[in-house]
């Protein structure tokens, strides 16, 4: 999406969330669904507690995550993703 935003809007963002990053794709003037907000919306509720071992109040972050939250993830991270790509394969209405 970082990269989106530099092509799109010539403008790096900074920030980890992916949700922030797809507003600012959105004030750039891309179209985003609702759909691929969500996904990303799902994605940053676990950017903080899968990485950090203090931030669950018992046992490490691997103990409090299943198999169905993995492949939550990948399908949430995949919809971003393809999101992404077929952004930057679509001309640039502003030619930059």
């Amino acid at each position: 999406m970082k990269a989106l935003l530099i092509a799109r809007a010539g403008r790096y963002e900074r920030t980890h969330s992916a949700y922030a990053l797809l507003l600012a794709v959105e004030r750039a003037g891309l179209a985003v669904s609702q759909e691929v907000k969500e996904a990303a919306e799902e994605l940053d509720r676990h950017y903080v507690p899968s990485r950090y071992p203090n931030a669950w109040p018992w046992g490490p972050p691997h103990a409090h995550y299943k198999e169905r939250d993995a492949e939550s993830c990948l399908k949430n991270a995949k919809a971003v993703l393809d999101y992404v790509k077929s952004a930057l394969s679509q001309p640039n209405p502003q030619g930059a």
